[in-house]
């Protein structure tokens, strides 16, 4: 009797990868052992890098939902001041209008003051009046029909309003 052949020795040169650290990626239990086998001997520094490249992707993953979420709602916040800032820009608009109104309604105002109550304006007033109360006296010494008691008060009322406002236009010609 002879002695039964032995199996041939495994090869030195692949390594076990039943007590390896790295998990296999799915389905590799379709491929065949020997197919896996010479993968793992001849790409197994690749394997790795492709099992720890994947490995941490789901919370890469999660973090990128995070962020576009965040995005989203950072761009339909800035959406909402977008639209509040026209808003403002809008209200910004009609009140430097406003502005711009009252400022022209001030000016139309101030000269209106100017022309009616300016030291110009009423030195000319005064001139007329003087004028008008001076052609009056006028007017009433040519009338002969009145009485003496009432001319003469009429005229001396006159008389006085004219010396009045004369001693006033004077004033406001020598302030300035």
């Amino acid at each position: 009797m002879s002695k039964p052949e032995l199996p041939p020795k495994p090869n030195q040169n692949i390594p076990d990868t039943r007590n390896s650290n790295y998990p296999l990626p799915d389905n590799t239990n379709l491929l065949p052992l020997s197919t896996l086998e010479d993968l793992s001997s001849i790409y197994g520094d690749h394997l790795k890098d492709y099992v720890v490249r994947f490995e941490g992707c789901s919370d890469i993953q999660t973090g990128c939902e995070k962020l576009k979420t965040e995005l989203q709602e950072l761009s339909q916040e800035f959406e909402v001041l977008e639209a509040r800032k026209e808003q403002l820009s809008s209200l910004l608009d009609d009140v430097n209008n406003l502005q711009k109104e009252h400022e022209s309604y001030r000016e139309e105002l101030n000269h209106l003051i100017s022309t009616t109550y300016g030291n110009d304006a009423m030195e000319n007033k005064t001139e007329v009046e003087l004028s008008m109360l001076e052609s009056q006296a006028t007017a009433l010494e040519s009338k002969n029909d009145l009485p003496i008691d009432q001319f003469i008060q009429r005229h001396v009322k006159l008389r006085q309003q004219y010396h009045v406002k004369r001693g006033l236009l004077h004033s406001w010609q020598h302030t300035d």
